[in-house]
């Protein structure tokens, strides 16, 4: 099976020097032959030199920013992409580009949650910073995964993107306070632990951390591109596709055209 997916990331990958070279071959490693992965991230000027945990607990900046999400998925579809992978557990304006495009849109925070059901009865997220915690909790409600996480853990001390860049070259430290978190989320309830945030994921699989005692750890990004394969095979096999119904209702032809004029966008 021959698939192309658009990788979009929330993060700056000209600021976080690696990063996306280790994500590039992460994939590599998880999708299957014949599977095309082509990466594309948010411009590093969009953050005004800061790190995306500093800037993405502001709601204004979230639009801002990430909002241009939605017109790279449509650009995707127009491209001849089979899916797109929102690769941010900010989980950016899903549910708008679901409805706008007609091949499957997956995200990171939903693909990896979905999967993680399949493995533990409560699981746990651990984020970056304390901000991160209510903005997780929100989005886990909109998924109504409610009773499925136990709970959401920040690393202690607060960490950003830049610093688990800076700590590729001896992770030690991070997977110390990362393994407190895990352990909270344990005496919690927790029997399984995702790192809700792709550099964390990262650093994590960059060592081929798969848990501590009998906690495993999801690794979030390769949940997101299998999520992604599966659903382009199952729109292929069986037909699925999104519900238009009601909450993911696409405007026709004529109207798209007039409100992307009205924006701008065409």
């Amino acid at each position: 099976m021959t698939v192309r997916i658009w990788h979009q990331s929330g993060a700056p990958f000209a600021a976080l020097a690696g990063y996306g070279e280790r994500l590039a071959q992460h994939v590599q490693e998880v999708v299957s032959v014949g599977t095309e992965v082509v990466f594309h991230g948010i411009d590093a000027t969009a953050y005004g030199g800061h790190a995306p945990a500093e800037v993405l607990k502001y709601a204004y900046a979230r639009h801002l920013i990430l909002g241009r999400i939605i017109e790279n998925c449509i650009q995707a579809e127009r491209e001849g992409f089979d899916a797109v992978a929102i690769a941010s557990y900010s989980d950016p304006f899903v549910r708008e580009a679901r409805s706008m495009v007609a091949i499957p849109v997956v995200s990171m925070a939903e693909s990896s949650m979905l999967l993680a059901c399949g493995a533990a009865r409560r699981f746990a997220l651990v984020t970056l910073t304390p901000e991160n915690v209510w903005r997780l909790r929100e989005m886990v409600e909109r998924h109504g995964l409610e009773k499925r996480v136990s709970g959401i853990y920040p690393l202690q001390p607060r960490t950003t993107e830049r610093d688990l860049v800076q700590a590729f070259a001896d992770p030690s430290g991070v997977v110390g306070i990362f393994e407190s978190a895990v352990r909270l989320a344990v005496a919690d309830g927790a029997e399984l632990v995702i790192p809700a945030e792709g550099v964390l994921n990262e650093l994590l699989y960059s060592i081929r951390y798969q848990g501590l005692g009998e906690t495993p750890v999801l690794d979030c990004v390769g949940a997101t591109f299998l999520h992604a394969e599966l659903m382009v095979r199952m729109q292929r096999t069986s037909g699925l596709r999104v519900g238009r119904a009601w909450d993911h209702a696409r405007p026709d032809a004529a109207m798209a055209s007039v409100l992307r004029r009205s924006a701008g966008l065409e």
